[in-house]
């Protein structure tokens, strides 16, 4: 497996993952009794990205030209 690094990008989400997301940082921090601000939606949104990309291989995608729009758009 190689090395992964964090990187920060623009992502377009529904709005509905959004609030998903926002009312399970809620039902965690409950059920951890922890405060809110101890949960944050930003990190989780990050990570949830993080695993459903690993999930979907992301490494072998990236190596389809095919799946790189703005270089479609030019051919």
């Amino acid at each position: 497996m190689s090395e992964s690094i964090k990187i920060h990008a623009r992502v377009e989400l529904d709005s509905e993952v959004l609030e998903n997301v926002k009312n399970r940082c809620k039902e965690i921090a409950k059920k951890k009794n922890l405060k809110m601000y101890e949960v944050d939606p930003a990190d989780m949104v990050g990570e949830l990205i993080s695993k459903f990309l690993a999930e979907k291989n992301i490494i072998e995608y990236s190596k389809d030209i095919k799946n790189y729009p703005l270089i479609l758009q030019d051919l």
